[in-house]
């Protein structure tokens, strides 16, 4: 699913609900300031995830919670000032 360069600001909770079945997800280039927790709590095939080149300044603690078989996360280009070692942790399949 490519949702790059639309112009979003704002995702609601319930924006990937129940799409079980999406590999890759691309959101880079748009003007995302923060990503609400449980956001890609349905991603359970998630295998690629772009959150490149938007305006993200923090990240809840499990956002990534359940994206178990991720392997491509690109968060460049965005206003984060810490990252934690917990946002990761759930993340083994990282290449």
């Amino acid at each position: 699913l490519d949702l790059s360069k639309n112009s979003l600001k704002n995702l609601s909770s319930t924006t990937f609900k129940n799409l079980f079945s999406l590999i890759h997800l691309n959101l880079s280039s748009n003007f995302i300031e923060n990503l609400p927790n449980f956001l890609f709590i349905d991603l359970y095939a998630l295998i690629r995830l772009d959150l490149s080149k938007n305006s993200i300044s923090f990240l809840e603690n499990e956002i990534f919670q359940n994206l178990l078989n991720l392997e491509y996360l690109n968060i460049h280009g965005n206003k984060l000032k810490i990252l934690n070692d917990d946002y990761f942790k759930q993340l083994m399949n990282l290449i």
